[in-house]
């Protein structure tokens, strides 16, 4: 309930931040008025479709507007988001080429918990545009990328003679 009611609360927050009423906000979203009348009077949920729609007509964050988690406004529209975290992903890849003699020993399901959790600590630094520029060479961002995967690949090591050493005593 308490969440139903905090969507409610949020949706109407936006609505009155971009002066409309609840028909003119519904008739820019495409949706029937009755729909925003009954998520700001708590009736129904607020679907993720429509949460999604108004951060790309508004720039408040759906993630927000759904839990109440993160910032009020998104600066980055949601396809423009999608695009840069493939970039990210893809500058994370070509990055860990150069680690691959680190890599060898590492079990696939390994590698891939490494390279979520590389991605995640990028994501939570903040998306850069500068990150689709191929002509850019994103020195910092490269350098601090390289620095994560040394000190992930470094910890992994350390757990693994850990885990080593335990199996022998």
């Amino acid at each position: 309930m308490i969440e139903l009611e905090k969507q409610g609360e949020r949706l109407k927050e936006v609505r009155e931040a971009t002066g409309l009423t609840q028909e003119e906000f519904a008739t820019n979203l495409e949706i029937k008025s009755h729909k925003v009348k009954d998520i700001e009077n708590r009736k129904i949920k607020l679907p993720i479709d429509l949460a999604l729609k108004i951060e790309q007509k508004f720039s408040f964050n759906f993630k927000w507007l759904l839990t109440g988690i993160g910032e009020k406004h998104s600066d980055i529209p949601v396809d423009d988001r999608i695009t840069l975290e493939c970039a990210l992903l893809e500058k994370i890849l070509s990055n860990l080429e150069h680690f691959e003699e680190l890599f060898k020993n590492i079990k696939p399901p390994v590698k891939t918990s490494i390279i979520s959790y590389i991605f995640k600590t990028q994501l939570k630094k903040g998306l850069d545009r500068k990150l689709l520029d191929k002509n850019h060479p994103n020195s910092d961002f490269e350098v601090n990328l390289r620095a994560s995967i040394i000190d992930i690949l470094e910890f992994w090591k350390l757990l693994n003679i850990n885990e080593s050493k335990k199996t022998e005593d």
